[in-house]
């Protein structure tokens, strides 16, 4: 842990995330994180942007009770949608993702996707861009 709590800590934002987040939550977009990341090790990631990460409803990870496998299985997203005041349908849920694992599991859940690859691993099934910067 000591080893990589400054790693973690050092973690940025991806460019564009804090415009396109801060522009859904003011229009009302209600908003959730379903990651593949333990919590301790995101609340570790997160820490530096408190106010920005204080615009999600919720946040499931993957050692949260009621996930039982991480991505490619959809669990964190459909126990993201079950925590939702209001349940919407997963067809109407629109994901950020950046892994081929976490695309296969956001369609398993039905969702739609959009793909941010870290990589030039892509799935070639969603829309891709290379940044969120480009999302309109």
């Amino acid at each position: 842990d000591s080893e990589i709590r400054p790693i973690l800590s050092d973690a940025r934002l991806k460019p564009g995330a804090e415009k396109l987040i801060s522009h859904l939550s003011q229009t009302g977009v209600p908003l959730a994180i379903a990651s593949s990341s333990r919590r301790k090790n995101a609340t570790i990631k997160m820490s530096r942007y408190g106010e920005l990460f204080s615009c999600f409803n919720h946040m499931v990870f993957r050692d949260d009770e009621g996930v039982s496998e991480g991505k490619p299985s959809p669990d964190v997203f459909l126990k993201a949608i079950e925590e939702f005041e209001a349940e919407p349908k997963s067809e109407n849920c629109l994901v950020f993702e950046d892994s081929t694992n976490g695309v296969l599991a956001a369609k398993t859940a039905g969702m739609e996707v959009v793909m941010v690859p870290e990589s030039n691993n892509i799935v070639k099934s969603v829309p891709v861009i290379r940044s969120l910067e480009e999302f309109r």
